[in-house]
């Protein structure tokens, strides 16, 4: 899920980019033509060029600065939606992303196990090693059950903490929200 959302944040924050980018080029091609017009004021005054000639580029360059605008225009209503849908997506990421708690674990001691009898002076010593094996690895099974125990209970504290600290956290960023 949460790649998911990562995925279409990324991809709308790359949209968003690049429709910032495309508004701040139209701006200043508007802005290249406003001043190409008021040049073509000046050259007429200066008499470089004709009455019909000024009239023939004054209405191309309108033409291209009303283009400019239409263009700007949808491309700002289409970074305002990317905008909104951005945000929306943050908002998911935010509360479907995974919060990485850190936890203590008490400290734990652990016997080492232990071979519990002598072996045998006379006889058949593969019996013994088979018991004593046996009685070795349950004595290391109940050590490492015992920190797992323990290890998944500090754990699970932990989370309980956490989850119960972000709620009053949500709680109270609604309560200031409804005022």
């Amino acid at each position: 899920m949460t790649e998911t959302l990562n995925r279409e944040k990324k991809q709308a924050e790359t949209a968003v980019k690049g429709l910032q980018t495309m508004c701040k080029n139209l701006t200043t091609q508007k802005t290249q033509l406003t001043s190409d017009l008021a040049d073509l004021k000046n050259q007429l005054s200066a008499g470089k060029i004709s009455l019909d000639e000024y009239n023939r580029k004054k209405t191309d360059v309108e033409r291209h600065i009303s283009d400019c605008n239409a263009k700007l225009t949808d491309k700002q209503q289409k970074l305002e939606q990317k905008m909104t849908e951005l945000e929306v997506i943050k908002e998911k990421v935010n509360y479907y992303d995974v919060a990485y708690v850190r936890f203590d674990v008490p400290e734990i001691k652990v016997r080492p196990p232990k071979i519990t009898e002598r072996p045998p002076r006379f006889g058949n010593i593969d019996d013994w090693t088979k018991a004593q094996n046996a009685n070795i690895s349950e004595q290391f099974h109940g050590a490492l059950n015992s920190f797992g125990k323990t290890v998944m209970e500090a754990a699970k504290n932990s989370i309980l903490g956490e989850r119960k600290f972000r709620l009053l956290n949500q709680r109270e960023r609604d309560a200031i929200g409804a005022d």
